[in-house]
């Protein structure tokens, strides 16, 4: 894992389980104090559909054309303080699910750093 992060700008883990219980989130928690430096996002998945979907929504939000529109329309939003029910239904209007805008968010976290992912 210390290579693959070494090697790429950003890193996604997409952790699976049928159930993020006790012992998996302490897993995750364990795996992101250990790489808090790093640009690893660790997403939490149940299953192999919700990975695939996971993937799409990461390709879609970091693809050229997509991620300048995508930066355009956040970089608005970065001006204004606004609460995540709003900013789920703001990105839920670039075309997107609901589960890749919640994937988004979650994955990034705030607007900026969505707003840094679609520049890179």
């Amino acid at each position: 894992m210390e290579k693959f992060l070494w090697v790429h700008r950003n890193c996604y883990l997409l952790a699976t389980a049928a159930l993020h219980g006790h012992h998996e989130m302490a897993a995750l928690s364990a795996l992101q104090s250990r790489f808090v430096d790093r640009k690893l996002y660790m997403l939490p998945a149940h299953n192999a559909s919700e990975c695939v979907q996971s993937m799409t929504t990461i390709a879609k939000a970091t693809y050229k054309p997509s991620c300048e529109m995508i930066r355009q329309r956040l970089s608005k939003l970065l001006a204004n303080q606004v609460s995540e029910d709003i900013v789920l239904q703001i990105i839920s209007r670039l075309g997107l699910t609901q589960h890749e805008c919640l994937v988004l968010q979650q994955g990034r976290g705030t607007l900026g750093r969505i707003a840094m992912a679609s520049r890179e």
